[in-house]
């Protein structure tokens, strides 16, 4: 991860005085930081380029699809997609597949998530997993991992943008607990502003608008009666905005997050994650590392939205920004 964000640092330090586009800058460096924990070594501009190019494609053929169905592999899945969307998710499981069969063949091996997938054995049988089985636990970790964690990132350096003032605490904060040194893994539970201004662009624009639970039970929601396998759609969009939880929602207030002063319950209304017992696995991993790159880039530069009135939010496969977000950077 520490690698990941060097290179990235090294970007942005080569635009200094121009202009960058943030949403790419996050897409590249969190797609290298998950690529490094997969598969050990650091993405290539060959496969970043046709793993975001079909993400495009894939998002302007089915603009509201979640990332889970660009990854699952049944068939009925498949054949309910648009042909330009199906082309798409099949030439980003031919990149998986073709780093998969690296591993298989016993010429390559680290101590990694794909090396453990790779190696997989059922109890049962002894049986590997099928090339679509080993595919989706890939894709899974990957698709879901990065573009989540690239989504969160860029709207908390829009935020950042926003407001000077909450971006100097939080280079300050940084400055104090590294002196100066880039920040450790160790360093990130003495961050409580980065923590809070993640949580708040979290809170603010959640990556998943909605998702989905299916009742397994007869039950009852307050006075609607819940049916046996009935869909209940959770909205963190709509939830964490509510003025009925919370104070001054449409405001960056990061602060709400470091005291008890607002008044605010945020156990069921703060759900960027999910909640419960299948809350979001990558859940710690996405904040730490989103606290690393927030403490490191903003320590060193002033990014500032080069139009913020033109902004505008879409949910595709995640919340993001409709059009490119242009930075100018400055050192700070």
């Amino acid at each position: 991860m520490r690698k990941a964000i060097f290179e990235s640092l090294a970007r942005i330090e080569a635009k200094v005085g121009q202009t960058i586009n943030i949403d790419a800058e996050m897409a590249f460096v969190t797609a290298d930081v998950i690529f490094r924990t997969m598969f050990s070594r650091p993405i290539d501009d060959s496969e970043a380029k046709l793993i975001f190019d079909e993400f495009g494609n894939y998002q302007n053929a089915l603009p509201h699809m979640t990332v889970w169905s660009l990854i699952s592999s049944t068939s009925h899945n498949r054949k309910a997609l648009p042909k330009k969307a199906q082309q798409a998710a099949g030439r980003i499981r031919g990149v998986i597949l073709d780093l998969l069969n690296e591993r298989r063949s016993g010429k390559v091996r680290h101590d990694d998530i794909c090396q453990i997938i790779a190696d997989c054995r059922d109890p049962e049988d002894c049986k590997p997993f099928t090339d679509q089985e080993a595919i989706d636990q890939i894709a899974f970790f990957f698709l879901a991992g990065h573009e989540t964690s690239a989504s969160a990132l860029t709207w908390a350096f829009i935020c950042l943008s926003g407001d000077k003032s909450v971006a100097d605490r939080v280079a300050e904060e940084s400055q104090a607990v590294t002196g100066g040194d880039f920040i450790s893994f160790s360093d990130c539970g003495r961050l409580p502003v980065t923590r809070a201004v993640f949580r708040e662009a979290l809170r603010l624009y959640p990556p998943v608008a909605f998702f989905g639970r299916r009742a397994i039970n007869a039950g009852k929601l307050r006075s609607f009666d819940i049916a046996p396998d009935s869909l209940i759609v959770v909205s963190p969009w709509i939830v964490q905005r509510h003025r009925q939880f919370w104070t001054h929602p449409e405001q960056l207030v990061p602060d709400r997050f470091l005291s008890d002063e607002y008044g605010e319950q945020q156990t069921g209304t703060w759900m960027p994650f999910g909640f419960g017992p299948r809350v979001c696995t990558g859940a710690a991993f996405a904040t730490m590392e989103a606290e690393l790159i927030l403490s490191e880039i903003n320590r060193r530069y002033h990014l500032k939205v080069c139009n913020p009135e033109a902004i505008k939010a879409a949910s595709r496969l995640t919340v993001k920004p409709r059009d490119a977000v242009p930075v100018f950077v400055e050192r700070r």
